[in-house]
């Protein structure tokens, strides 16, 4: 019920930030590792920097990507997560900053969250965290799905695509 109020409000946020940084890491590999309704996240985030970049762009969910994320220290790392607390997303996170890579992101739909205190302690780290307007999802999450989508989408510079409104 709250999917159009969520949009419009994606719609305006500011993702100059995430933009600055993921042109940053355009020269690099990049993977992108979510699990559950962030791993079609972490999808789009790896398919766009490939088409963009011309880099592989590679998605992967945290189980898959922890047996080779030591083998990744000239790559770019993002990490997508709707709450941040999951202790799958959380583990990866600590194993991606012990992998040490060129730069590790994380994109959370919850502000403050563990994942973004892992993250912002990791010195090329940096942490794009939200709080939904809409409150907390439930199981399914896809408001905060629809907010991390628009914000990967306005991050990679794709903006003029976007529809202005959404109908209920």
């Amino acid at each position: 019920a709250k999917l159009p109020e969520t949009y419009q409000w994606a719609l305006s946020m500011d993702a100059t930030m995430l933009e600055e940084r993921l042109v940053s890491v355009a020269n690099c590999p990049l993977i992108a590792i979510g699990s559950g309704g962030s791993h079609s996240t972490a999808i789009l985030v790896a398919d766009l920097h490939q088409r963009q970049t011309g880099e592989v762009g590679r998605a992967d969910t945290p189980w898959m990507a922890a047996s080779y994320l030591k083998q990744l220290k000239g790559s770019a790392v993002v990490l997508v997560s709707g709450a941040g607390r999951n202790p799958d997303i959380l583990g990866v996170a600590r194993r991606a900053v012990q992998s040490e890579p060129e730069s590790l992101i994380a994109l959370c739909a919850s502000k403050s969250s563990p994942l973004a205190r892992i993250v912002g302690n990791y010195a090329r780290g940096f942490c794009f965290d939200f709080d939904v307007p809409a409150g907390k999802d439930g199981f399914l999450a896809t408001n905060s799905l629809l907010a991390l989508g628009v914000v990967v989408l306005k991050g990679h510079g794709i903006r003029d695509v976007l529809p202005q409104s959404v109908d209920p």
